[in-house]
């Protein structure tokens, strides 16, 4: 007998622990964040099994939604948010128009300022159940809430929930099954506009309850909190923390992953020779060794850079940290265009460029969006990381590799530095420019990071990458490796093809097969490393490790492939170019056309191009 199936939608302010509800109700692994954006489309997930205790009499479907302060929608995630409120349908058809209970999640120590929220509900007709997280917080400050009589105040269930051990989760699954069914054909009384009067009645409505519940924080607590905080939000102080904490973060991506890269390197090469030595000479040693053992070992080499970004980052995200970094620098950002807001996203593209454009529809501003998704793809993606550590080791002496950490630290910055410039002069444009409704944001509690949640969300975020590049890079590999090595070596396709194409790569000092790999890294950035791997491989026959056959890759004229200019050139070239279609793709989405993302994308390949061959023509008369 199929069991009847049942909406259930977790409404709430940001911050409030409504992904780790859904994580907990669902058993996945959604990415749980601590500040506006984070979660800006609808995740739905079947209600896991493993997740109450009680049986289950229906089919439940939970619905994640962006956060909302209001049901007035200004920005395009809090529009989403009301929109999965309003009409299920829209996700998807099979949904009846409204979802059959909301679950209203609620902040414990931030009720006074999230109450109104629920006052909103009630007015538009909608009667939620009321899930208030953070109780393991309460507790810590030897605090509690009267949770019968808030619901008797209320009118509707009350549910504490500890998300850290599902303490209160599976009476939220027995409140659900059994409470405040809304009715499909339900009409709710949605505001459009804000009703300054109303707004006063339900703040003054909440101060009342709150004194009746007597929620309030310990003298302690808020002295603690307010003395770190006025040194991490301070003008000065703040931001010299600020700047010390991402340059420590962009130094240990490089210096705590090189020796496990050079593990790696040392790994597939042990795999080369062991190839060689026991598959005869032929076809298939080559296709094995320069082909296949080559290409995934390029693809692999730099995973623990990439594995470490995503892990620094999400202890950051997971401390608080993060939204006090936004709040720091929504000044100097408001002297190019942007706020406090557009932090997120930007960050958010030194991991990948595809969720951090999705994450710029947080801003409600139209321009500043439109600005913040334009310069986007300048970050330090994590596509782009394999291919700084190449150069960057390709440069360095082994006794010098400690300043691998403070070179690609000074790549980040410059990027942003570009970033900035282009954001200036974006607000030339009436695109560009529209008015500004300041950046509010409350801030979430400092804390320890959850360290088990940033290792699993790192090992997913990790395997994804994997999974996401390393088809691609094997397949394009193999690909590369078939051109290099038909006819034969001296003649092969892709020689032909490199010197073809050769005066165009050569103002930018780069030779024919560092073009190459050039023109396929716009199937993908990470394809650039494995690429070279391979036609460096076919060409010299080298059973070296990918590092030591790249650094002592010659020319036809027998002088060296990477030098200082040619290897800053690149890093120019690579810091700006749009090299990766899926980001181009998103960018349409979520600019509403092609117009800018192809005025974008022609845009930057073209600055990317000039600089570089600036950028080597200069350092030849310096480091020549």
């Amino acid at each position: 007998m199929s069991l009847k199936q049942k909406t259930i939608l977790l409404l709430g302010p940001q911050n409030t622990g409504k992904t780790s509800l859904f994580n907990h109700l669902t058993n996945s692994r959604f990415q749980t964040v601590n500040y506006p954006g984070s979660t800006v489309e609808c995740a739905i997930g079947s209600l896991s099994k493993k997740s109450t205790e009680s049986p289950q009499k229906y089919n439940i479907q939970v619905i994640d939604s962006p956060g909302i302060t209001s049901l007035i929608g200004r920005s395009e995630d809090e529009k989403i948010a009301i929109s999965c409120l309003t009409n299920m349908s829209k996700i998807n058809k099979t949904y009846d128009k409204n979802p059959n209970s909301v679950v209203l999640v609620l902040d414990s120590t931030q009720l006074a300022c999230q109450l109104a929220l629920f006052k909103q509900l009630i007015h538009a007709g909608i009667r939620p159940i009321v899930a208030i997280t953070m109780k393991d917080v309460l507790q810590k400050r030897g605090l509690s809430i009267n949770e019968q009589l808030l619901k008797k105040e209320l009118g509707v269930p009350v549910i504490l929930i500890n998300n850290r051990n599902k303490d209160g989760i599976d009476d939220l699954l027995t409140s659900v099954s059994t409470d405040f069914a809304i009715p499909s054909s339900s009409t709710f009384n949605m505001p459009t506009s804000t009703n300054v009067s109303q707004l006063s009645l339900d703040f003054k409505w909440v101060e009342s309850l709150i004194s009746k519940i007597g929620v309030k924080s310990t003298s302690s607590e808020k002295k603690y909190s307010w003395d770190l905080d006025t040194i991490l939000l301070h003008p000065i102080l703040g931001l010299f923390v600020f700047g010390g904490i991402m340059t420590t973060l962009f130094w240990a991506i490089f210096s705590l992953a090189t020796p496990l890269m050079d593990g790696i390197d040392s790994m597939f090469t042990w795999l080369i020779t062991l190839t060689n030595s026991y598959v005869p000479e032929g076809i298939i040693q080559t296709i094995l060794s320069d082909g296949v053992i080559t290409s995934i070992g390029a693809s692999l080499i730099f995973v623990p850079q990439v594995a470490f970004l995503f892990f620094l980052i999400g202890l950051l995200e997971s401390s608080g940290y993060l939204a006090r970094g936004a709040a720091l620098v929504d000044k100097p950002l408001s002297k190019i265009g942007l706020t406090g807001r557009s932090f997120v996203p930007l960050l958010s593209g030194n991991a990948c460029a595809i969720p951090a454009m999705t994450a710029a529809r947080s801003i409600p501003n139209k321009g500043e969006r439109l600005a913040t998704i334009f310069i986007i793809p300048l970050m330090v993606c994590s596509a782009r990381l394999p291919v700084f550590g190449l150069f960057i080791l390709l440069v360095l002496s082994d006794k010098s590799k400690a300043l691998g950490g403070l070179m690609l630290t000074g790549i980040y910055l410059l990027s942003l530095l570009i970033a900035a410039v282009v954001a200036r002069l974006l607000t030339k444009f009436k695109t560009f420019q529209d008015k500004s409704e300041g950046f509010v944001m409350a801030l979430p509690r400092l804390s320890m990071p959850i360290f088990k949640q940033v290792f699993i969300q790192t090992f997913y975020q990790t395997k994804k990458f994997i999974t996401g590049a390393g088809p691609t890079i094997f397949v394009v590999g193999m690909g590369l490796w078939f051109m290099s090595s038909f006819p034969n070596s001296d003649h092969s396709f892709a020689k032909m093809i490199g010197q073809w194409m050769d005066p165009i790569w050569a103002p930018m000092g780069v030779d024919w097969q560092v073009g190459v790999a050039i023109l396929l890294s716009f199937a993908a950035r990470e394809v650039f490393v494995s690429a070279l791997a391979i036609i460096f491989a076919v060409q010299q026959e080298s059973q070296s490790g990918i590092f030591h056959s790249l650094s002592q890759a010659v020319t036809s004229d027998g002088a060296p492939v990477f030098t200082l200019p040619v290897v800053l050139g690149l890093i120019i070239f690579f810091m700006i170019s749009m090299q990766c279609l899926p980001t181009l793709a998103v960018a349409k989405k979520e600019m509403g056309g092609w117009k800018l993302p192809v005025i974008m994308t022609i845009s930057y390949i073209g600055l990317a191009y000039v600089l570089a061959i600036i950028t080597y023509q200069v350092s030849l008369l310096f480091l020549a």
